[in-house]
């Protein structure tokens, strides 16, 4: 199906929820109204998009390099800024395909570190020299328009210099527009204590209110700068988000939002998949036993590939495992019925598998939701935690935590025998959120609607 404007499911917007948008993004804007649908044949003016994700992180440069390429085969002139770290990567982007703008960029660890311990905030100075470096850059590259992934200072840097930002957005962290309410975060240091405490349901009523004044307590720093530069400051993580257009990477099922204003669409999961072939081995793979894909993206933690190693090494399983490049087998104590690769083809590997262990990125969540493949989360953060819940919730997965699993790997033995024994169960679960997968066609959609954005922007 052709995910065209025609095809997008419609909502109906209160003057409430636009005015609370319009004072949400970026102050003066003529941009942020909703803005009416226009045939193609009135978009079709090329622009200089800038693309700008969390650089350091595979799955937000991966998505914004299918959606850049699409742009590009429809004539825009695109840029990337970002580190080398997957930009420069050819398996990610081919040597020459898109100007890069090499600038500094949050480093993922201490990022996912920001997210996974309770104190931990982003360092005023390194903030600053972000903004100082994307402003030198938005100065040289001139772009129409700034498509942002999760680089939080690109939204300051964007409304300094008056330049409208497309948000590339998860829809559980827009906690604002959220249609259901959020569960206690089961990777929170203080989750334990809590559940013994009060049990489930109360620890599920007390800690959301606390996660999030811990998320708003890290986004001081970014309140601060904002104040410097003479920005009005942002209290809330979900709030610096919004751009002056925003298109939601997620479908119904895995993201279900209220009614949204008029300047955001639910576009559906762009997902990047190395352009690889399958490698020579899998001819040989052993099929009498059950297929176990395990993949951590680019934002696993070490500690988890050894536990897979100690937990299905030499067992009656056959296990794919890829890397993402940040972890290094050891030579020779690879086991017997395993095989290990940095990347590897996404979706033609689910596809042999009876059931992937992944870390929750949604990527990999969307790519089993395609193949219909049942899945179990080891979540380390709390973004990870939301797609654990909604594959739980459908009964298409199993949910665990990276201090579950790593405290007492038998739980992850337990995990996966109770699926494989229920097989048909999960694969029922993931049959229905494939099903409302396959109602999206987002790449182009996506572009369509960006398209459209920019002619209204023009027009103003």
């Amino acid at each position: 199906m052709r995910g065209g404007a025609d095809a997008r499911v419609t909502v109906k917007k209160t003057d409430g929820e636009r005015e609370r948008i319009r004072s949400s993004v970026r102050e003066p804007s003529p941009y942020s109204r909703p803005f009416p649908h226009h045939d193609q044949s009135s978009c079709r003016k090329t622009y200089r998009i800038l693309f700008a994700p969390a650089s350091n992180i595979l799955a937000h440069v991966g998505r914004c390099v299918v959606l850049a390429r699409e742009l590009k085969a429809r004539g825009h002139s695109i840029i990337f800024a970002g580190t080398p770290k997957f930009l420069r990567d050819p398996a990610v982007v081919r040597p020459g395909e898109f100007q890069i703008h090499l600038i500094d960029d949050y480093d993922a660890e201490e990022g996912l570190e920001i997210l996974r311990k309770l104190w931990k905030t982003p360092r005023k100075e390194s903030l600053r020299e972000h903004v100082q470096s994307e402003l030198e850059m938005l100065d040289e590259v001139r772009p129409d328009v700034v498509i942002n992934d999760f680089r939080l200072t690109m939204y300051l840097s964007a409304r300094l210099r008056g330049i409208p930002v497309i948000s590339l957005l998860g829809g559980r962290w827009l906690v604002q527009y959220a249609a259901k309410p959020f569960k206690a975060p089961r990777t929170h240091p203080l989750y334990p204590l809590m559940r013994r405490l009060l049990g489930e349901k109360g620890t599920d009523a007390v800690v959301p209110p606390i996660q999030r004044w811990a998320i708003r307590y890290k986004m001081g720093p970014y309140r601060q700068l904002s104040k410097a530069y003479g920005l009005r400051p942002k209290r809330d993580l979900w709030d610096l988000l919004v751009g002056e257009y925003n298109l939601i990477l997620d479908t119904e099922l895995f993201g279900p939002m209220k009614s949204l204003p008029g300047n955001f669409r639910q576009v559906g999961p762009i997902a990047w998949t190395p352009p690889i072939p399958l490698p020579d081995w899998i001819a040989t793979l052993d099929r009498t036993r059950p297929i176990i894909y395990v993949t951590m993206g680019s934002t696993g933690h070490a500690a988890l590939f050894e536990c897979m190693m100690e937990v299905l090494g030499d067992a009656e399983y056959t296990v794919i495992m890829t890397t993402g490049g940040q972890w290094r087998e050891p030579a020779g104590r690879i086991p017997s019925n395993f095989r290990v690769a940095k990347y590897l083809p996404g979706k033609p590997i689910m596809q042999l598998s009876d059931l992937v262990i992944f870390h929750g990125g949604a990527g990999t969540g969307y790519q089993a939701m395609a193949t219909g493949t049942p899945a179990i989360v080891i979540a380390t953060h709390l973004e990870q935690e939301f797609v654990g819940q909604v594959l739980e919730e459908h009964r298409a997965g199993l949910f665990l935590t990276m201090r579950q699993v790593l405290a007492k790997p038998v739980r992850l033995r337990q995990a996966i025998a109770t699926m494989l024994a229920r097989l048909d169960v999960y694969r029922a679960g993931m049959k229905k959120l494939q099903e409302d997968f396959q109602r999206y066609d987002p790449v182009p959609q996506a572009a369509d609607c960006i398209e459209e954005f920019m002619a209204e922007v023009r027009r103003e």
